[in-house]
């Protein structure tokens, strides 16, 4: 190599020139538009493959994974498949929570006031329709109780000029005239016990108005209805003079 010391010079100025026109390439690639935009979308898409990669979970053992199902009691798979929608529940609450907190460092003051704005508005709108859920559940369990009750009552209508009056019980109107019922207030006014009251009024009834015993059932002289009756007659009326 010593002996032909121009050729070595020769294959070093080649050598030179090639790298020099190397060089000269890839600076006219740099000032080429085109392909910088090709270069720059090549390293995002490496870079997108190799951040999937990275999440990717890792997967699990399939011998393991059977044994551990081999293990596992048939009674727990039905409780965990009931308890997965709740589960589910708390994650998406949890979730949403995690990204409004990552979210308000990010926001000015009227953006966290629009927001608190907001909440409150929801929070009010959620009470008001506890409220109504509530109001229709009391109207619904006072229909279910009061219509009933009322039923089992008796009442007592005056007709406008005094001289009749109605006695109603279960939509069964009976009417009496102002001396029938003269007579039944009568019987009742007196301090003997309900139960005797009412057993003289039953035998009134039998022998005055028989009717009415058709329409009303009473069962006999110790009907429960005959007691509600007598403290009618007491609370409606009073007898002038009686003591």
């Amino acid at each position: 190599m010593a002996r032909k010391p121009g050729g070595a010079v020769a294959k070093g100025s080649k050598v030179s020139k090639r790298a020099g026109s190397s060089g000269s390439a890839e600076a006219q690639r740099r000032k080429d538009p085109v392909f910088m935009k090709h270069l720059a979308a090549a390293i995002l898409d490496e870079r997108a493959l190799v951040d999937a990669k990275s999440a990717r979970p890792a997967v699990a053992d399939p011998a393991i994974a059977t044994k551990a199902a081999a293990k596992a009691r048939p009674g727990t798979t039905p409780k965990a498949k009931a308890a997965a929608p709740r589960k589910a529940r708390t994650t998406g609450r949890q979730a949403l929570a995690a990204e409004l907190s990552s979210l308000i460092p990010e926001l000015d003051s009227e953006g966290l006031a629009f927001l608190v704005e907001q909440a409150r508005v929801h929070l009010y709108n959620m009470r008001v329709a506890e409220l109504e859920d509530a109001a229709v559940e009391a109207e619904r369990a006072s229909t279910r109780v009061h219509p009933a009750a009322i039923a089992d009552e008796f009442q007592i209508h005056a007709a406008g000029s005094g001289s009749s009056y109605d006695l109603v019980w279960h939509d069964k109107w009976k009417m009496f005239t102002d001396e029938e019922m003269l007579a039944m207030v009568r019987i009742t006014s007196n301090k003997d016990p309900v139960v005797d009251v009412g057993g003289r009024l039953y035998r009134w009834l039998l022998a005055e108005r028989g009717d009415v015993l058709a329409d009303i059932p009473f069962s006999g002289l110790a009907d429960p209805k005959l007691k509600k009756l007598v403290a009618l007659l007491r609370k409606t009326f009073t007898v002038k003079g009686k003591k």
